[in-house]
Parts: structure tokens; sequence; C-alpha cells
């Protein structure tokens, strides 16, 4: 029988009998302990990445695009746009101009909201936009009116084909301001499912927009990339695309990344994920002492059995080996039934607040009846208490990947820490007195 062989021999048997004997509890529980770890970062993870991951996308795709050239007059921005599109890199270029206004709906008083001029046929030339929005009434057609924000015309109180007024300060030079005013049709509303998005942000068309910018809205142009992460790439070839239009001699432009417009809030969506990540990690070094232990303790039952074999010629570390494959096949098997529970639970993860919904008004209704308790109020999972009709999830294999190689490494480590205790073993003396 070759070593490799003996190992597995032996650790077969050292397996069956710690199943069968007093450490089976601590094995279990070793296990069920790096299986809950795993259930529980795969749920949080895969949570936190459905919303982080739905706000990336709400604010790339709807307002701040993958890369921003600003500093443009109308007429470069447009001759920019139609350049960018001729590079196989960009998946959208529009051009536009941003300004803040009033508007007033028939009945209400007037909300501030960020007015955004688009092309007339943005529908066309950037489907991704529109599909972001998620238009829940009317269509995108920014040249009949305003689209508005899903929350902004119910706080303004307007449907399809209402009319709403415009207001502004237009002119040179804060001396030369002049109110101006003009009333719009609603042709569409959106929700996209950011508050900030619904409630306070509008479009109309680009010719329409230049009514209401004052002397200090400039436009300019957004690119939206096929891939987002190769933006060196990118704007290598925009740069050379670019170079013989005015604003891009003289240095006036300026290409701004995504990274780079929105650092702060990227960079806090990251560092929320990893200390998330880091604090559910400390139930895996938990369960790591846990196995540490269990091995230790395990090694130091069977000093005779190691001493016989040792006596034998079984070599350190092919009896190390032994209680490494112990410890790795508690982090096999909990991270195997860790990951299928995990992945279960958060892919049904909405299907379960349901049940947890109707269960708790069910136990409202009870103690309601029963002692006439009316504080205790349901769980619900409601655009009106969370602003979501259901809990995104959103799984990516890479993580899912490196959960599993962590709970194993830990399982591993653990297991070679316990297993050490043999190379302190001598054989003629345990043989001699035990």
């Amino acid at each position: 029988m070759n070593r490799i062989g003996w190992v597995l021999f032996v650790a077969r048997r050292y397996r069956r009998e710690r199943r069968s004997g007093k450490a089976s509890a601590a094995g279990f529980l070793s296990t069920a302990g790096i299986a809950l770890g795993v259930i529980t970062l795969v749920v949080v993870i895969g949570v936190m990445n459905g919303f982080q991951l739905g706000f990336i996308e709400d604010i790339l795709e709807i307002r701040s695009f993958d890369l921003q050239v600003s500093s443009l007059d109308m007429d470069t921005a447009l001759r920019a746009a139609d350049s960018a599109r001729t590079l196989s890199s960009v998946r959208a270029a529009l051009p536009f101009l941003e300004t803040q206004t009033l508007v007033q709906g028939r009945f209400s008083e007037f909300e501030a909201v960020v007015l955004r001029g688009l092309p007339s046929d943005t529908g066309e030339l950037d489907p991704g936009l529109v599909s972001q929005l998620s238009l829940d009434r009317g269509e995108f057609d920014l040249a009949g009116g305003l689209v508005l924000g899903g929350e902004l015309a119910r706080a303004l109180g307007v449907r399809i084909g209402d009319t709403v007024t415009l207001a502004a300060l237009t002119g040179d030079g804060f001396a030369g301001l002049v109110p101006a005013s003009r009333e719009l049709p609603v042709t569409g509303t959106f929700t996209s499912g950011f508050y900030e998005y619904d409630r306070g942000l509008a479009f109309t068309s680009l010719d329409r927009i230049q009514e209401f910018a004052s002397v200090n809205d400039r436009p300019a142009l957004g690119i939206k990339l096929r891939n987002r992460y190769r933006i060196d790439t990118a704007l290598a070839a925009l740069n050379v695309e670019f170079s013989s239009l005015p604003g891009f001699r003289n240095g006036d432009a300026e290409i701004v990344s995504w990274r780079e417009s929105n650092r702060a809030f990227f960079g806090a969506l990251r560092m929320e994920k990893l200390m998330m990540s880091l604090l559910i990690g400390v139930m895996f070094l938990v369960t790591a002492g846990n196995i540490y232990h269990s091995l230790r303790r395990g090694v130091q039952e069977k000093r005779s059995a190691i001493a016989v074999l040792r006596a034998l010629g079984g070599g350190q570390r092919e009896i190390q080996l032994v209680f490494v494959l112990e410890g790795g096949l508690m982090g096999l098997t909990g991270t195997f039934w860790g990951l299928s529970l995990g992945l279960l639970l958060v892919n049904h993860i909405n299907s379960l607040f349901s049940f947890l919904e109707l269960l708790s008004g069910w136990t409202a209704a009870f103690l309601n009846t029963l002692f006439g308790v009316q504080s205790l109020g349901g769980l619900a999972i409601t655009p009106a208490a969370f602003y979501l009709s259901e809990v995104p999830v959103r799984i990516l294999p890479m993580e899912i990947f490196l959960i599993a190689f962590f709970a194993i490494s830990v399982s591993l480590l653990s297991a070679w820490g316990a297993s050490r205790d043999v190379s302190g073993m001598n054989p003629s003396t345990i043989l001699r007195y035990e």
C-alpha cells in the first residue's frame, strides 16, 4: 500500500470512530458552524450586491454616465457625440444640458427639480437609459413635453396629459437675471427605484431646456461604454477622436470617468461591504477555534495509536495529514451545505419575506382578537415602508468562490495547527508508559 493509500485508510478509520464516539458532537457543531457562516455570508452579500449594484446602475445609466465631457458649447457637444458613436467601445453618447428649476402642478406648490435636456431621439440613441428609468405611465417623449419622476408627479398631483408650469431665472449675470416660465404637458412618468431621481428629476428636449438655462449652465457629453472597467482604452481612443474638435485643441474640455465623479459614494459602498464581510467572517474564526480544539483533543486521545503508527514506520507528516484531512472534510461538508442552503435561501428571499409578512399579520390579528393588542404591526416589504417592492438580489460567482475558498482554508489551517501536536510526541516514551 502506497503512502497516500495508507493515509486515506487511516483517515477513514479515524473518521468512523469519531462519528460513533463522543467527538461526534464537536465535529457536528464545527461543520454546522462553517455551514451557518457560509449561509450568512451568501445571503448578506447577495442582498448587499442587489442594493449596491442597483444604485450604481441607476446612477451610471440615468445621470452620471461612464464618462462625462464638460466645458463644451452645444455645437461641439453634438459633433463630439457623433464622433464618439463611431467607436466600437462606445455603447451610447448623449449631449445634455442640466439646470435647476421649479415646477408647479395646477393645484400644488412649487417643487425644486433638476431638469435635464436630452436629444429628442434619446430612446433610440440610448435604450439602456429608458430601460433603467422603468417608465410606468406614458412614453419617453421629450419633444412633446416633460418626463417626470413618479414621486415628483405624485407630489405635483399630475397625470399623463396634465400641464405643469416651469419657472426659472435666466439671463447673463446676476444683474441681468429675469424670470421665465412656461407650461408643458407631462408625457411620461418613471419609477427607477432610486428615490432621489424619482422625486427630483425631470427630462425634456435639448431645444426646450435652453429657454431655462442660465449662462453658467454649459452643455456636456455623456458617454456609456460597453465595458466600463476598461476606461483607459476608451479614453485613449476618445482623445484621438476628439483631438480636432474645438475645446479639445486648447485643453478647455475635460473628460471625467465614473470612478472620479462618484468616488466618495462608491468608496462608501465598498467600505460598507468590506466591513460587513469582516464582521460576519468572525463567525468563521469562532468555528476555526472549535475545529482546532476538537482535533487537538483527538490528537491527545489517540496518543497510543499515533505512537504505534510511528513505530510501524508511519511518518510524522503522514499522521499529521490524517488530522488535516479530517478538518478539511469538516470544512468541505459545511461549505457544501452552506452554499446549497444559502443560494436556495437568497434566491427565494422574497418568498420568505412574503411568508413572514403573512405570518406576522396572522399573529397580530390573533393577539388583537385575543388580548386587544393593536400596537403590533405586521412585517411588510412595501414601497410605502422601504421604497422597494421586493428585496433585490445579485449573485456574483467570483464572490461565491471566495466564500467557499475562505471557509475551506480556515478549516484546513485550523486542522493543520491542531495536527502539529504530533511532532512533539515521542513514540518510545508513549509506548513505555501507556
